[in-house]
């Protein structure tokens, strides 16, 4: 396989990563895109985040470095205790990583990749406080720009 040089592509391998992982980790839909309204959980939102292109000059062939970058949105609210809900974000976050981390090449689409951060908090959406997680992915790949 090629290595990418799209976020697109990134983000799509990720998206059917969770979705093939779906009964495992319990979740109850995945999305491609924060969404505005999140009708059940927990569910997981890939968001494209950023691609960065850097030039290694000191390269004849005109080789460019790429960067990308891209989130996973954990939601998870239950009417169930604040401490319950916290951790349920927590451990299906760590979940999550766990599963990216199983496949550092994407299928061989990147040279490597791998989570970087993992932030708990909360978001609110449609006027309710929802228990969430954001992981940040980070992916390198390069390509040769044609001459």
């Amino acid at each position: 396989m090629v290595l990418s040089n799209s976020l697109v592509e990134v983000c799509d391998y990720q998206f059917d990563k969770m979705v093939e992982n779906k009964a495992n980790l319990v979740l109850a839909d995945v999305f491609y895109g924060d969404q505005n309204l999140i009708p059940v959980t927990p569910v997981v939102c890939i968001e494209p985040q950023i691609k960065t292109n850097t030039l290694d000059e000191s390269a004849a062939a005109r080789k460019i470095s790429i960067e990308f970058r891209l989130f996973f949105l954990v939601y998870f609210a239950f009417i169930q205790s604040p401490q319950d809900n916290r951790r349920g974000a927590d451990a299906l976050a760590e979940a999550i990583e766990t599963i990216v981390h199983t496949d550092r090449t994407l299928g061989g689409l990147v040279i490597h990749g791998y989570c970087t951060d993992v932030e708990s908090g909360y978001t609110t959406k449609s006027n309710s406080l929802i228990r969430s997680n954001r992981i940040t992915y980070v992916a390198k790949s390069q390509i040769i720009l044609p001459s």
